[in-house]
């Protein structure tokens, strides 16, 4: 019987979730928990998300600093939304949909500066938005 090979993500990995500050007791107990999850687990429960279906598309089209930005943005404001997740990355991707190959990170900010105007906490998601592409400079140091 051929033994069976699992792929893991590293605490390295998992620990990027931490990145923003320092890693606490809890914290640490945490990443160690999800790096213990198979990475092909870590896949399948992730292609069942709704921005993992409609983004996809684009995960071959922007470059990774362009669409690791893009990802955190808008992952981080998909809370409290008006209606189903689905609805809110449908528009997201509505609002991507003509930017080509090579776009910079500038080029997809600007097709998402009014996605906010017409959510809930729109001032809040503004701001939130407006600093991880910002910060783009340090998320590209990290990834790097």
């Amino acid at each position: 019987m051929k033994a069976e090979t699992k792929t893991y993500l590293s605490r390295r990995d998992t620990s990027t979730v931490f990145m923003a500050g320092e890693i606490n007791s809890k914290q640490e107990d945490f990443v160690n928990l999800l790096s213990e999850i198979p990475l092909n687990v870590w896949e399948e429960i992730l292609k069942n998300e709704p921005e993992w279906r409609l983004m996809e598309q684009f995960y071959d089209k922007f470059d990774f600093g362009p669409l690791s930005v893009l990802v955190v943005a808008t992952g981080l404001n998909d809370y409290q939304l008006k209606g189903d997740a689905e609805i809110y990355w449908c528009s997201i991707q509505k609002n991507l949909k003509g930017l080509n190959n090579n776009t910079s990170i500038d080029e997809i900010r600007k097709s998402l500066s009014n996605f906010y105007d017409n959510e809930r906490l729109q001032n809040r998601k503004k701001r939130k938005a407006k600093k991880v592409f910002r910060q783009q400079i340090g998320i590209r140091g990290i990834m790097e």
